[in-house]
Order: C-alpha cells, then structure tokens, then sequence
C-alpha cells in the first residue's frame, strides 16, 4: 500500500515538474497550434540558464517563431477574387472541402488555424480568420529574424539536432523554411506594389540562403527587380551581377543591366552586358533593340541602323521598334557631321517609320510628335536657306518659301494630333505658333498664344 501511494507520489511530481518545465509546455502548445501560448513559454525558457544552453530549446523557439510568422502572414496577399488556383499557389491544397449553400456555386474551403475561405464560381468572396489580430500581434516584424537567429543557435550547441516530429525537421531545414518565407513575403509585396518592403524581405531571404552556402540565381535576379522598383540602382546593379556569375540566362537581367549602365553613360560596361546577352539569345528581338540603343546613345546611328533593321525584319509589325529606327534616322537629320546626302536619306527612311508607327497606332503621342517635327525641322532649314539667297535669286527664293510652306502644312496635322493625345505638353504648341505664324493663319496663332500664356 504505501509502494503504491509512493509510486502515485512520484509520478505526480514528474507531473508538476513536467507542467513546470517551460521548453516542455512550449513544444506541447506548439504542437496543438497554439502559437501565442508557445511563444509565451519559450521566451520564458531562454531566460532560464537551465534550458538556454540547450539546443533543443533553441530548435523549438526557431520552429515556434517560425509558425508565429506563418499565422501573423496567413491572410496576406488574399484578395477578393483571387481564383481557386491562385489561392492554392499561396495557402496549399486545404485540409477540407465543403459546398456552401449561401453562395452561387459556392465552397467552403477550411485550413489550419481555424483559417476558412469561401468561394464562389471558384473565386475567392471572403474569408473568416477568428484569430487574426491576436496572430498579427505576435509579430513584431522580427519574428523571422528570430527564428533564424534560434536556429543558428540549436547548430552552435548540437550540430545534429533535429525531430522527425516537427516540421521542419532540424534547424537547416527550418532555415530554408525561413528564407522561403521571406521570399513569399517579398513576392507579395511586390505584387501590391510595396516595393521597399518587397526589397527588404528578397535582400533577407538572400542572406538567408547564403548563410546555409545555398545560391538561388533566380532569386537574385528577383531581387534585383524589386531594387529598381525601389529606386536603388547601385544594389540593383550588384544583384544583377551577381545572378550573370551565377549563370542565370533570363534576358530581361542583361537588358535591365544595360539600362543601367546607360543611364549613368558607362557605355563600356553596357557593351560587355548586351555582348553576354547577345551571346545567350543571339537573335532575340529585345536584345537587338537593346543594343540598338547603346548605339544611339553613343550616336553611332549606322551601327544602330544595322541592328535595327535586322530587328524589323523579325517582328515587321512592332509600332515601339518602328518608332526606334525612326529616332534613329531623325538623330541622323539633325547631326552637323552627316552629309546633305545622308540627311536627306535619314529624313526619308524617319518619315517613312513614323509612318508606320501611326498606321499601327494611331494614338502615339512620341511619333506623331516626331514626324511633326521632322516636317517642322525641314521647313526651317528651307526657310533659312531662302532667306540668305542673293537678292536677285528670285525664282530660287519663290519656289523654297513656296516648297517651306507645304512642309510647315505638313508638320500642322501631326502637331496638332499631338497636342490632343497630350495637352499638357508645350512643345506641339510652340511649334503650332510658329506654323500658323508662317501660314498666315492669325486665328490660330492668337488662339495657341493664349493658351502658351496659361500653360
């Protein structure tokens, strides 16, 4: 009898000890998904120097803020709308599927946490997270950090820890877990166009990835984009070079790098990027145009001329590369070092592209614009001409006032297009004052005179 009482002592003892223990009472919350009672155990476990220096207590504290992350983020880039697909890509397949009555066509899909979404026609209506706030609570924007800082800690003590148990595992896996996550994060964020946001969780994922020696080019690239929707060129410019070493062969990186360089004049770096792209995706159409580019910037019109060509040829219908080879050809009409013969080409193959560009849309505001003020630049030059001829070159003086007024009639249409598809802009105006100065047209003038006024 008193064997007994004493056995029955004893395991009521290890009973309150084990309810004592807060590494135990942190893993068993953690384990029936209640993640704010875990998080309340174990930040009381690493206070204690009996569990601080154990690797479990560091594993579970990475897992539990690991699944703090999860809830606090269940929700995020849920949307009304959202077809049932997407909603898998974001959530996973759910623990359960259900008709619901209340709307058309309607489901009810349930997943953990007590997290419920509702379909109709296999979009997303609403969703009902009863616990919502209190999860989002318990995020105070480190908790990712935290559970990798947890985890790193687990390998210091006990490189082979883990629990086939838990999910994740062993603190590598929960690390992967962890920079997964922020690679979520920030794909969402970019998506709801936060991109600082969306840079900071790509760069952290980054890090993270590299912290287990585990390159992801793709991710790199990744983060490179969201540093220039962030307007942070220079990290951008690492990244992107960066993901080139890695071997990555999307063509928008080499095109983006090229960009780059131009808009800060390093044409021998842009060189070398378009020269890796090219070797990549040798005819690809947006690496010619690409590099087209460089050699307007650098006004070396007949090399672009070149490249610009053999991209026409591949895509005879693109209005944007039609309106490139125009700009190419206008630069060449305007440049002192060009020949009469080579401007007057350059001037015929320009109004020939604007041309094009406009048969294929009509409402582009850069081409009407152009071939307005190729028209308007030939007037000039013409009416210049004329008025520097010897005083008894009469015929000579008639027939170019007569042949600089068919092009300012000329220029007077595109103009004015211009100016309706973009009435903000000054420069259509400018130049219509001038035209109906010149053709003797004073009802215009006034009227575009007092609208320059106002501008």
């Amino acid at each position: 009898m008193k064997r007994i009482i004493l056995l029955l002592t004893v395991f009521a003892i290890a009973k309150v000890v084990s309810a004592q223990n807060p590494v135990v009472s942190a893993y068993n919350q953690y384990t029936n998904q209640v993640p704010d009672k875990a998080k309340q155990y174990i930040d009381e476990a690493i206070k204690d120097e009996k569990y601080a220096g154990q690797a479990k207590t560091w594993f579970y504290r990475g897992n539990i803020y690991l699944q703090v992350s999860n809830v606090a983020h269940l929700t995020d880039g849920l949307v009304k709308g959202m077809t049932a697909n997407q909603i898998k890509q974001r959530l996973g397949e759910p623990l359960s599927m259900r008709n619901y009555r209340k709307l058309p066509d309607g489901a009810k899909w349930l997943y953990n946490f007590d997290l419920v979404l509702y379909l109709s026609h296999d979009s997303l209506d609403h969703y009902d997270y009863p616990d919502e706030a209190l999860y989002r609570s318990l995020d105070d924007g480190h908790a990712l950090e935290t559970a990798y800082n947890s985890y790193q800690k687990a390998l210091e003590i006990d490189p082979d820890i883990k629990s086939i148990q838990l999910s994740p595992m062993s603190p590598m896996f929960g690390i992967q877990a962890v920079a997964s996550n922020y690679y979520n994060f920030g794909i969402i964020a970019y998506e709801h166009k936060k991109f600082k946001e969306a840079q900071y969780n790509l760069e952290q994922a980054l890090k993270t990835y590299k912290a287990i020696n585990k390159n992801d080019p793709e991710l790199t690239y990744y983060t490179g984009v969201a540093c220039i929707a962030a307007d942070d060129t220079v990290s951008a410019l690492k990244y992107y070079n960066e993901a080139v070493q890695l071997g990555y062969k999307e063509k928008y990186l080499y095109t983006n790098l090229v960009n780059i360089y131009l808009a800060e004049d390093k044409i021998n770096e842009a060189k070398k990027a378009i020269k890796k792209g090219r070797e990549i995706y040798p005819e690809d159409k947006d690496m010619l145009i690409t590099e087209a580019n460089i050699y307007l910037k650098t006004g070396e019109s007949k090399e672009a001329e070149k490249i610009l060509l053999k991209a026409l040829e591949k895509d005879p219908s693109n209005s944007q590369l039609y309106y490139v080879v125009g700009a190419n050809y206008f630069n060449i009409t305007i440049d002192s070092t060009a020949t009469k013969e080579e401007k007057q080409h350059a001037f015929e193959e320009a109004e020939k592209a604007y041309k094009n560009v406009i048969e294929l849309d009509a409402g582009n505001y850069n081409a009407n614009f152009d071939l307005g003020a190729l028209y308007y630049n030939k007037a000039v030059e013409i009416n210049t001409y004329v008025k520097n001829l010897p005083i008894d070159a009469e015929d000579e003086y008639n027939k170019g006032i007569k042949e600089a007024k068919e092009y300012w009639l000329k220029a007077q249409p595109y103009l004015e297009k211009a100016h309706e598809l973009n009435p903000d802009k000054r420069n259509p105006l400018v130049y219509l004052r001038r035209i109906y100065m010149a053709t003797n047209n004073t009802a215009k003038y006034k009227e575009v005179s007092e609208m320059l006024k106002k501008m």
